[in-house]
């Protein structure tokens, strides 16, 4: 945004305005913009009644102080971002048309350009601001634990192909349900659960009959 100052009357005149269509309010200036307000001041003040000593020191606090937000800003900018290497993450962006496409991918890296923190995922740059969803970790292995839980009792005989040998299958599957936590029982599906249930029944009774 460019500043100029001009004086009228032996007084200073700021003109904020953009060169751009869009307008800045003075609470958005940047410590640059800042620091050429208050330098400006200086030069234009009048001899005959120059800037009292403790104006000058607030307004340089002021400045020192808005040095630092911004640098407290890129710095927790960073730790953020930091902070999401190696997890999975749900990116959305929105195109130009207004589209909107949605990335799923873990962080491999962290990357700054033009101030702003860019995260890589799957290849390509997005901004740390397009996150949607952070993917919890356990959240993840309760899934996939319950996934290959599935598998395995899909790939168990029916009531009427099973038999007295396959006690050992049924036991290993449910010592594999009985080691989850709570939580990650709790993605198990209730079918897979009442299917092996049913046939540890099943087998219940063969092994009976058959002592």
């Amino acid at each position: 945004m460019a500043i100029s100052v001009s004086v009228v009357d032996g007084e200073i005149q700021y003109d904020t305005s953009s060169s751009s269509s869009s307008s800045t309010s003075s609470s958005e200036l940047g410590k640059e913009q800042f620091l050429q307000l208050l330098v400006a001041q200086m030069k234009y003040q009048d001899p005959l009644e120059p800037m009292d000593n403790t104006e000058y020191v607030s307004q340089l606090a002021t400045f020192t102080q808005v040095e630092e937000l911004q640098n407290l800003g890129t710095s927790m900018s960073e730790m953020e971002a930091t902070n999401l290497l190696g997890k999975q993450v749900i990116i959305e962006t929105t195109s130009s048309s207004g589209a909107t496409t949605q990335i799923s991918g873990y962080v491999d890296y962290i990357q700054e350009e033009n101030g702003e923190m860019m995260l890589g995922i799957n290849g390509s740059l997005y901004s740390v601001d397009d996150i949607l969803t952070v993917i919890d970790n356990d959240y993840l292995t309760a899934a996939s634990l319950a996934s290959q839980f599935s598998t395995l009792v899909s790939q168990l005989p029916s009531e009427d192909e099973l038999t007295a040998d396959d006690q050992e299958t049924l036991q290993a599957v449910r010592d594999i349900y009985d080691s989850l936590t709570e939580y990650q029982k709790s993605f198990i599906s209730s079918d897979d659960l009442a299917t092996l249930t049913n046939l540890e029944e099943v087998m219940s009774t063969l092994v009976s009959d058959d002592e």
